[in-house]
């Protein structure tokens, strides 16, 4: 998602293009005359025990949200996963379904992949606005506030009343609360929240098979990690180890040195003190590591080369001892190796000494509730009360079920209290896999609300597979990890800090890359920070630590 969301961060989506039509001529937000507001409604205090009526929890009003069918256009950079199953979005039961109940049909908009940032821009720009926007927030350069002063998106701070079940999570606990307003204090829109923290999607796993043939402990320290490197390449294989990425910063590999690179641009904090992880020295005991293990022939020697996300031939033809990837494909790495017996096993991030914990979140993960995804209603809207109404709607239970879990007797059954997927989900007929199917096919996905990860869980995997997030979060305690998607630069200072970072990120990865294969001597690292200085990234810093302190003071 996450969100994103989440696991399908990692799933190459199909993104349909469209030209940007809007709500027009509106200068001000409207309240529309199909709905009619039902004032203040009462919030429950989060906890408290309350006998809810039906009214209540569909968020202060009755299905249909309107009597007479209302249109609205949302832009958006999330499309679903199976587009090219479907002809349209509208061939989809959940979809269908939500429309019937709410009486509000939804059009989407979507840019193409490789410009969506650029077509955000234009967007806005040409003043032609849709009903709402669906993005990351850091499409908002400036942050959320500058748009919202100049009149672009609506401040929603007053309009709570349309949205009472949203606002009831969102402000259950105090982070939350701080990660879906802005600096000066405004509900800018409804962010996508979990239900409940989730766990680590992507981690590190090993061969299980021939860890049981060898009698061998899972690793959990650098040491014991190496020492078993060694023996996969004493036993022939050409890449023991096999990171995520092409210039061996691998987030879940490197957090034991309590420091990440590709999460958050390499930022994080201790305390309240925002550091670079290249200037620490943590960083530097890392580098100085896997310069060691390169030397030793236990790391790909290609790590520079990019791999194709798909390309699970290294794994499944048994060329690499340890790697990364997704707790979802398991089973399909395994289905396609041709050697007998082949198993995965997940296996903790290493850290220096056994007790050690892991203070930073990896692949993008961390134990906040709200999920980098902002839905925001422009001033072009000219049905508020319903855009808000609508999103509500996917923040109650009934909402929530059919946006997580589709159509009930058709997509999944109440089993024990807990919604179940039935075989149309589970063993779906057309080949793609269940995921495939979660995600596009049947489901509601492409607008964001009240999020049940735990759907992704399904009976038909493995022990093995369901209990991979928990593993890997084992030793994890999050202390370090930045609110990164939520921190605003200002306009006149993210050009700035933008083009610091990325001519430092150039730099970064070309020359740890060489200090890895020893092409650059470790003994000219002093030097490499010093560049790093030069370039500005002390300045870039300071940026953001302004906008960290902001934020705590939301």
């Amino acid at each position: 998602m996450k969100s994103k969301n989440l696991v399908i961060l990692f799933i190459i989506v199909a993104l349909l293009s469209g030209l940007l039509t809007a709500c027009q001529d509106a200068a001000a937000p409207e309240v529309s005359d199909t709905a009619t507001p039902k004032g203040n409604e009462s919030t429950p205090t989060p906890g408290a025990e309350t006998s809810r009526t039906e009214e209540e929890e569909n968020g202060g009003f009755k299905l249909p949200i309107v009597d007479e069918k209302v249109e609205l256009t949302i832009w958006t950079t999330y499309a679903p996963a199976a587009t090219t199953r479907l002809a349209s979005e509208y061939d989809n039961p959940a979809v269908i379904e939500m429309e019937k109940r709410t009486n509000v049909r939804i059009n989407h908009l979507y840019p193409s992949s490789t410009d969506a940032q650029v077509q955000f821009n234009l967007s806005i720009s040409s003043g032609d606005y849709p009903d709402s926007y669906i993005t990351d927030p850091i499409y908002y350069v400036g942050g959320l506030d500058k748009y919202i002063d100049d009149g672009i998106i609506l401040d929603l701070t007053d309009l709570t009343s349309y949205f009472p079940n949203y606002q009831r999570i969102r402000t259950a606990d105090e982070d939350t609360r701080r990660r879906s307003s802005t600096d000066a204090g405004r509900i800018p829109g409804i962010y996508e929240i979990v239900k409940r923290p989730q766990p680590s999607f992507i981690g590190l796993v090993t061969r299980g098979d021939l860890l049981d043939s060898w009698g061998v402990e899972k690793p959990r320290t650098y040491q014991e990690y190496h020492d078993l490197l060694v023996r996969f390449r004493d036993a022939g294989m050409a890449t023991p180890l096999l990171l995520w990425g092409n210039n061996g910063l691998d987030d879940g590999f490197m957090a034991g040195y309590d420091v990440a690179w590709s999460n958050y641009n390499g930022f994080f904090h201790v305390g309240n003190e925002v550091k670079f992880a290249p200037l620490e020295q943590g960083f530097r005991d890392y580098v100085t590591m896997m310069n060691q293990w390169y030397s030793e022939g236990l790391i790909d020697p290609n790590f520079t080369t990019p791999r194709a996300f798909g390309d699970h031939s290294a794994y499944a033809n048994g060329d690499a001892g340890i790697w990364s990837t997704l707790y979802t494909l398991f089973t399909p790495i395994e289905l396609s190796s041709p050697i007998e017996g082949f198993r995965i096993t997940t296996i903790e991030p290493p850290v220096k000494n056994i007790g050690d914990h892991r203070k930073l979140s990896i692949y993008w993960q961390s134990n906040a509730l709200v999920i980098a995804a902002i839905q925001t209603v422009t001033s072009a809207c000219k049905h508020v009360d319903v855009m808000l109404k609508f999103y509500d709607y996917l923040f109650t239970e009934e909402g929530s079920l059919l946006a997580n879990y589709g159509i009930e007797g058709l997509t999944y059954n109440m089993v024990d209290g807990k919604p179940v997927f039935t075989d149309l989900v589970l063993y779906d007929t057309e080949g793609y896999g269940s995921i495939y199917a979660i995600w596009g096919d049947y489901l509601w996905n492409i607008t964001k609300r009240w999020y049940d990860w735990e759907r992704e869980l399904l009976p038909t995997m493995s022990e093995e597979t369901l209990n991979a997030g928990p593993f890997w979060d084992r030793n994890f305690i999050d202390e370090y990890t930045l609110p990164y998607a939520n921190l605003n630069i200002s306009v006149e200072d993210s050009a700035r800090f933008s083009s610091i970072i990325n001519d430092a990120n150039t730099y970064i990865n070309e020359t740890v890359a060489k200090f890895i294969t020893g092409a650059v001597p470790l003994g000219e690292y002093d030097n490499f920070i010093a560049t790093l200085k030069e370039m500005g990234v002390d300045e870039a810093i300071a940026l953001l630590q302004e906008s960290y302190d902001r934020f705590l003071k939301r």
